[in-house]
């Protein structure tokens, strides 16, 4: 019985003792996590078919002028304008390429229908009216672009040729026996320019992989227009002259939507 104690005994002393030599291993060190760049998702290459709307603003100066030249009686008259429509709208077609710098060149060409008409008038202090009128039917313009793509976003500047149909119509006064002008024989010459240039520069957002919307801004010069009326009854002569600020300008803003082919 004494021995058979003395032997578990021992043994409460010895398990601590072992178990402190029994070494657990370690857990494995987790794996590495590759942590890849993120790439860009969006590309700018290829093709797009697009409509454009908005309006047109600004050149709006350049009041018709009357000289009397040798006649005293026919001056001291008043000079009026009127600005009539605003819209500007149409599609366009481009195509452009992405460099592996985010660089984006390209080229646009584009067809518009625009409201835009100014009536000038002088009236003599003999209540005679004097007029013209300069009219644009349609604009297109053919530009090249450079930008930067901001992944779905591209800021871009632009600029080239711009050409429009022009109508430049001038009335001439009543040479009729008692009216002012009665007597007088009038010659009428237009100078209308149509084709010009056109700068400017806008923002694209691809929304999907293949539609985007944008917003551009765009100053078009179509050149020199001017009309005028000369007369002369061979004793005295008198000019009419209706200028548009020397050139047929304005401002254009429009918003953008365009289907990528890429």
């Amino acid at each position: 019985m004494k021995r058979f104690a003395l032997l578990l005994a021992t043994a409460a002393f010895a398990t601590p003792a072992m178990a402190a030599d029994i070494i657990a291993p370690e857990p494995p060190a987790p794996a590495p996590i590759a942590i890849e760049p993120v790439a860009q998702t969006t590309t700018w290459t290829g093709l797009s078919l697009g409509v454009q709307a908005g309006g047109v603003f600004g050149g709006d100066e350049g009041e018709a002028n009357f000289d009397p030249g040798t006649s005293a009686t026919l001056g001291g008259g008043a000079s009026n304008y009127d600005l009539d429509g605003n819209f500007i709208g149409g599609a366009n077609i481009g195509y452009d390429y992405q460099f592996g710098n985010n660089v984006v060149l390209g080229a646009t060409a584009d067809f518009n229908y625009i409201d835009r008409e100014k009536d000038t008038t002088y009236s003599t202090p003999g209540g005679t009216d004097i007029s013209s009128q300069t009219k644009l039917d349609y604009l297109g313009t053919v530009r090249g672009r450079l930008g930067y793509a901001f992944d779905n976003v591209l800021v871009y500047g632009s600029g080239g040729l711009a050409y429009a149909d022009v109508k430049t119509d001038v009335s001439t006064p009543s040479t009729a026996a008692g009216s002012e002008f009665a007597g007088y024989n009038f010659d009428t010459s237009t100078d209308s320019s149509k084709v010009g240039y056109t700068v400017g520069g806008g923002v694209d957002v691809m929304a999907t992989q293949n539609l985007s919307f944008g917003v551009e801004y765009l100053y078009t010069n179509l050149g020199k227009n001017s009309a005028t009326v000369s007369g002369s009854n061979g004793v005295n002569s008198v000019e009419f002259k209706s200028n548009d600020d020397k050139d047929l300008d304005f401002h254009t803003v429009w918003a953008k939507a365009a289907y990528h082919f890429n």
